[in-house]
């Protein structure tokens, strides 16, 4: 990120995929131009575009997993309820999510970025966007 690596802290690979916990996206791009806040509001998992993470993650390694539910939780960002497409619920009731769908999620709010595998290098890029 931003020509520097990073680790990610809570993630699983599920069937040749990469899930990240919602919290652990939120705590990776604190302090960027692309961070936000997540939460439950009582009803909705909360996500806050350009507010800084609230929260703390439990830091874990890549993990491979085919034990996970699809995750039906509802979340709430700008007043639009929706669920991810693809997010699972795994270690219980904590969200994952594959990052380019998030990213794709967030498009268009303070909290945009880009993300895209190099292929050359083996890694994931991520952007924010200023």
């Amino acid at each position: 990120m931003n020509n520097k690596p990073v680790s990610v802290t809570a993630a699983y690979s599920i069937n040749g995929s990469n899930y990240l916990q919602l919290r652990a996206i939120a705590a990776l791009l604190n302090g960027t131009a692309s961070q936000f806040d997540i939460g439950w509001d009582g009803k909705y998992a909360a996500i806050e575009p350009g507010k800084p993470y609230s929260g703390t993650v439990a830091e874990t390694k890549l993990n491979s997993t085919t034990n996970a539910n699809i995750s039906d939780t509802k979340f709430k960002m700008n007043d639009e309820v929706f669920i991810f497409s693809d997010a699972r619920l795994i270690d219980g009731n904590t969200n994952y999510s594959q990052f380019r769908e998030f990213a794709q999620k967030v498009s268009g709010t303070a909290s945009q970025f880009n993300v895209y595998w190099d292929s050359v290098a083996g890694k994931a890029v991520i952007q924010p966007i200023q």
